[in-house]
């Protein structure tokens, strides 16, 4: 067991496969570990509603392919929205604890893809996803 503070990025990934998904299985076309962590990265990115989690997840696949497997593309909006209401809080406090502590292990370190992000939205400019209406 990793001690408070020695969580790494690959650790938070390793949780999230640990989810228990309660999906028929012949149903499933979206694994539940990469409708979480897209909902993580849109977060961060300060997506709040279902749509803009989606259109930020359509619109930053290519970034999102590094880290996820998404075989079948992206899930819809309405995908995100059930499934997410499928995950216990319990495992939701607990991946927000971990990456609490991954952040705060950190505290001054700038990655790679940080500074790629800052510089696609340069002194503030708008955020790409703030829109009325839903992406279809």
């Amino acid at each position: 067991m990793l001690k408070s503070g020695d969580y790494k990025m690959h650790d938070i990934f390793e949780y999230l496969s640990s989810v228990i998904d309660h999906r028929q299985e012949h149903k499933v076309k979206h694994l539940m570990k990469d409708i979480i962590a897209i909902v993580l990265f849109a977060k961060l990115a300060n997506a709040n509603k279902w749509d803009e989690i989606h259109y930020f997840a359509v619109v930053k696949e290519s970034f999102l392919r590094k880290y996820l497997e998404l075989t079948n593309g992206i899930p819809s909006y309405d995908t995100i929205r059930r499934v997410m209401a499928m995950v216990s809080p319990e495992f939701l406090g607990k991946l927000q604890v971990q990456w609490n502590e991954m952040l705060s292990s950190n505290q001054g370190t700038e990655t790679q893809e940080d500074s790629v992000l800052r510089r696609q939205n340069p002194k503030g400019q708008q955020a790409w996803h703030s829109r009325s209406k839903p992406y279809c």
